[in-house]
């Protein structure tokens, strides 16, 4: 197993020029390595968080928002993972998929925790390639706080598309109860990439996003995620949370979208969806509500 240990977060421009130097690797591979990154005795510091909700205009509730763990501090360790030498899979282009959360008690502005992010599982799709990553957040009595599962495609342009036999039957939309509109202005990607360090090219002018097939630069999922929990934040318990998100159509910039949410049995659990504004297209689409320990 090969780790890698930080004792700052590592700046990402280095990460980006190896993405860039690595974009003949293969778009295809039958395993990862046994690679992890860490962080230890990281303090949340109270100037990132206030920046954090400052930037998705999150109220001060005093507890650390749900997705600061992957953005602030799980995001420069991924980079890092997915632009080492050992990684066989170029980086560029990739797109994020999917990325269940479990929180198990809120973050405290003030408090040491470690990060660690390792790869996971790999999976041959009809497509391209997905693959995982986990990222952990601990206390100092290494006692589990929150846990992310982020998975991520290639896509290979070279396979056909699925076929589709038959018809597919649509089920029917959901009779959401609340919406909440939102605008992309063009330079959004630019300035989450500010707070996260996130610079992939897809998300940051229409030239770059048109070299890997995208018609104009796209927002990051977890920007959308995360507008998503702001609107949701006071409708939903503080401290233990389980959340899930899969992202289904990229949100151009600039552009418009509008959160769809509906209350499932409990009263702070909701099923949630990012439309466009006549609800033709679903962007993201997720779940959000208390975390059940059974």
């Amino acid at each position: 197993m090969t780790t890698l240990e930080f004792i700052q977060a590592p700046p990402t421009g280095g990460a980006f020029l190896r993405a860039l130097l690595g974009a003949g690797k293969p778009l295809r591979a039958t395993q990862l390595p046994s690679l992890v990154a860490v962080r230890r005795a990281v303090t949340v510091e109270a100037a990132a968080v206030t920046a954090f909700r400052t930037h998705f205009g999150l109220p001060d509730t005093g507890v650390v928002p749900p997705t600061f763990a992957h953005i602030v501090l799980g995001a420069p360790l991924h980079l890092q993972v997915l632009t080492h030498k050992e990684f066989p899979l170029r980086v560029l282009g990739t797109v994020h998929v999917r990325n269940p959360i479990t929180q198990y008690r809120a973050l405290r502005v003030g408090e040491q925790v470690d990060v660690e992010v390792r790869l996971a599982e790999l999976r041959q799709v009809h497509n391209g390639v997905e693959h995982d990553m986990v990222t952990s957040v601990t206390d100092a009595a290494g006692k589990l706080i929150w846990r992310g599962v982020s998975t991520n495609l290639l896509r290979d342009p070279k396979l056909p598309p699925r076929e589709r036999k038959g018809e597919v039957e649509t089920p029917p939309a959901p009779a959401w109860e609340r919406a909440w509109p939102f605008a992309l202005a063009a330079d959004a990607g630019r300035r989450y990439a500010s707070l996260s360090g996130d610079w992939n090219p897809i998300h940051l002018y229409g030239l770059t996003a048109r070299l890997f097939g995208f018609k104009r630069a796209i927002i990051h999922g977890m920007y959308t995620y995360t507008k998503v929990l702001a609107v949701l934040e006071p409708h939903l318990p503080v401290g233990a949370l389980a959340l899930d998100v899969q992202f289904r159509k990229p949100i151009f910039l600039p552009g418009r979208a509008v959160v769809r949410g509906l209350r499932l049995d409990g009263v702070q659990d909701w099923q949630w969806s990012v439309q466009d504004n006549r609800g033709e297209i679903i962007h993201v689409e997720g779940r959000a509500g208390a975390l059940t320990v059974g």
